[in-house]
Protein backbone atom coordinates (compact mmCIF):
# COMPACT_ATOMS: atom_id res chain seq x y z
CA UNK A 1 0.00 0.00 0.00
CA UNK A 2 1.64 3.09 -1.44
CA UNK A 3 1.57 6.34 1.38
CA UNK A 4 -0.47 9.13 -0.18
CA UNK A 5 0.46 12.11 2.78
CA UNK A 6 1.29 15.13 1.19
CA UNK A 7 2.83 17.88 3.62
CA UNK A 8 2.20 21.70 3.10
CA UNK A 9 5.34 24.12 3.38
CA UNK A 10 5.64 26.95 5.62
CA UNK A 11 5.59 29.34 2.40
CA UNK A 12 2.56 27.74 1.56
CA UNK A 13 0.52 28.04 4.37
CA UNK A 14 1.51 31.79 4.85
CA UNK A 15 0.59 32.11 1.43
CA UNK A 16 -2.73 30.91 1.66
CA UNK A 17 -3.35 32.56 5.04
CA UNK A 18 -2.49 35.53 3.06
CA UNK A 19 -4.52 35.24 0.68
CA UNK A 20 -7.38 34.54 2.89
CA UNK A 21 -6.76 37.37 4.93
CA UNK A 22 -6.53 39.61 1.28
CA UNK A 23 -10.46 37.90 0.75
CA UNK A 24 -11.55 38.76 4.16
CA UNK A 25 -10.58 42.50 4.26
CA UNK A 26 -11.84 43.01 0.64
CA UNK A 27 -15.24 41.11 2.12
CA UNK A 28 -15.25 43.74 5.19
CA UNK A 29 -14.59 46.78 2.76
CA UNK A 30 -17.95 45.13 0.73
CA UNK A 31 -19.86 44.36 4.21
CA UNK A 32 -18.81 48.23 5.10
CA UNK A 33 -20.33 49.44 1.51
CA UNK A 34 -23.66 47.93 2.13
CA UNK A 35 -24.36 49.11 5.36
CA UNK A 36 -24.45 52.93 3.69
CA UNK A 37 -26.20 51.61 1.12
CA UNK A 38 -28.97 50.16 3.30
CA UNK A 39 -28.83 54.28 4.99
CA UNK A 40 -29.26 55.49 1.94
CA UNK A 41 -32.15 53.22 0.78
CA UNK A 42 -34.22 53.20 4.12
CA UNK A 43 -33.78 56.99 3.73
CA UNK A 44 -35.09 57.02 0.08
CA UNK A 45 -37.78 54.51 0.51
CA UNK A 46 -39.47 56.76 3.74
CA UNK A 47 -39.15 59.35 1.25
CA UNK A 48 -41.38 56.66 -1.55
CA UNK A 49 -43.75 55.94 0.93
CA UNK A 50 -44.50 59.89 1.73
CA UNK A 51 -45.14 59.37 -1.93
CA UNK A 52 -42.95 62.21 -3.07
CA UNK A 53 -41.33 61.14 -5.62
CA UNK A 54 -41.07 58.46 -8.45
CA UNK A 55 -37.55 59.47 -9.70
CA UNK A 56 -36.53 58.08 -5.78
CA UNK A 57 -38.73 54.68 -6.64
CA UNK A 58 -36.13 54.25 -9.26
CA UNK A 59 -33.39 55.17 -7.25
CA UNK A 60 -33.97 52.45 -4.49
CA UNK A 61 -34.42 49.86 -7.03
CA UNK A 62 -31.36 50.35 -8.68
CA UNK A 63 -29.71 50.58 -5.42
CA UNK A 64 -31.22 47.05 -4.23
CA UNK A 65 -30.25 45.87 -7.64
CA UNK A 66 -26.90 47.17 -7.40
CA UNK A 67 -26.68 46.06 -3.56
CA UNK A 68 -27.29 42.06 -4.49
CA UNK A 69 -24.75 42.30 -7.54
CA UNK A 70 -22.14 43.05 -5.20
CA UNK A 71 -23.37 40.87 -2.21
CA UNK A 72 -23.34 37.85 -4.55
CA UNK A 73 -19.83 39.06 -6.32
CA UNK A 74 -18.56 38.85 -2.60
CA UNK A 75 -20.01 35.62 -1.89
CA UNK A 76 -18.55 34.41 -5.06
CA UNK A 77 -14.75 35.44 -4.00
CA UNK A 78 -15.08 33.90 -0.64
CA UNK A 79 -16.25 30.97 -2.13
CA UNK A 80 -13.38 31.18 -4.19
CA UNK A 81 -10.79 31.63 -1.60
CA UNK A 82 -12.53 28.04 0.26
Amino acid sequence: MEDTTSFMTRAEGAEIRRAQQITNERLAIVEHEQQGQKTTLAEILAEVRKGQSVRSMFIAGGSAMGGSVVAGLAYFLHWLSQ
